[in-house]
């Protein structure tokens, strides 16, 4: 996606590393299977295949009790709908 691969560029323009997982449930298969204080930082997109970024945050919050990772959502969709379930799902 033309958008992961921007954000990756200018991510690393600022000298970060990046791991980019191609859906949901990679991501969260990521964090499971990795050391604490790995990641700094998750920027989850919203619309994914297999599982989307909200199902996918609420087991990191919820199953794999991550709550100290900061979570951002990444979409272009501004319904205030929308918003208050990432902020009750703990974006």
């Amino acid at each position: 996606n033309i958008c992961a691969r921007l954000l990756a560029m200018q991510l690393k323009k600022m000298k970060c590393s990046t791991q980019r997982a191609e859906n949901g449930q990679v991501a969260v298969n990521l964090l499971k299977d990795s050391l604490p204080g790995t990641f700094d930082m998750v920027l989850m997109d919203l619309r994914m295949p297999v599982m989307d970024g909200l199902e996918a945050t609420k087991l990191i919050r919820n199953e794999l009790k991550i709550n100290d990772l900061p979570i951002l959502a990444l979409t272009g969709e501004m319904r205030e709908d929308i918003r208050s379930e990432c902020e009750g799902i703990g974006f």
